[in-house]
């Protein structure tokens, strides 16, 4: 029987031309406006979406519609919540949180019915990592591996930067998260839904210290390509 592929799907550019890099530069593809290559060695297929929630969980659809892959993995930058969080770090995400959708005030998450109690708990949250904790490279990444520093934690997603300081302490006191993306939340929705293994891998770009968009350029300039060798790594170790 043919090994199910794993999808890695990221939402920008630079996301894309790290693991483009990381992989090796494949041949690139498109399907639609979708962007995409295979690294057919590491049964990976490499699938940039765009920014924000509604555009990855359109890509998250399409990608397990076209590749029902084994496993799909969201990965890209994270802002930093925590102050233990340097530029650089990996981020294994153990949870998925949505912090800008509430069903009541003080802002707890809030997730459809329709999705059903196979989604999540009641505050909206689902495990991320088990696939990852069963493949064999898995010690070896967390313990071996030369790259970035690995932290297990709770991300917080939504479609709203969190550019201050104050706002990361304000939102991890308020979700109970170290990152956040954009993206993660929209992405495990879909996987959930359709029964596909899903994993948010995203490394810290930002810390807020700085005017967001020069420290997050400058970020994601230093720490994606690293972060997406490491990925990589899961697949060649």
């Amino acid at each position: 029987m043919m090994k199910k592929p794993v999808v890695i799907q990221c939402a920008t550019p630079p996301e894309f031309t790290a693991l483009h890099d990381a992989f090796g530069r494949p041949e690139l593809e498109k399907a639609g406006k979708r962007q995409f290559f295979a690294a057919t060695s590491s049964h990976c297929v490499v699938l940039r979406g765009s920014v924000g929630k509604v555009w990855a969980a359109a890509s998250a659809e399409f990608a397990i519609g076209r590749w029902w892959p084994g496993l799909v993995i969201d990965f890209g930058a994270a802002g930093a919540l925590v102050p233990e969080l340097k530029v650089g770090d990996l981020v294994l995400a153990e949870k998925v949180i949505e912090h800008d959708v509430s069903a009541a005030e003080g802002g707890l998450p809030w997730v459809p019915a329709a999705l059903g109690p196979t989604f999540a708990d009641l505050h909206g949250e689902f495990a991320a990592n088990s696939w990852l904790e069963k493949t064999p490279s898995y010690p070896e990444f967390l313990k071996i591996h030369s790259g970035p520093r690995v932290t297990r934690g709770r991300l917080a997603a939504g479609d709203k930067d969190i550019q201050t300081v104050q706002e990361r302490a304000a939102l991890a006191d308020r979700v109970s998260a170290i990152a956040a993306t954009w993206e993660s939340s929209a992405v495990g929705r879909v996987c959930k839904f359709h029964g596909v293994p899903f994993l948010s891998i995203r490394v810290v770009t930002d810390l807020g210290t700085d005017e967001f968009l020069a420290e997050y350029r400058a970020g994601a300039a230093k720490a994606l390509l690293p972060a997406a060798r490491a990925v990589v790594k899961l697949f060649t170790a």
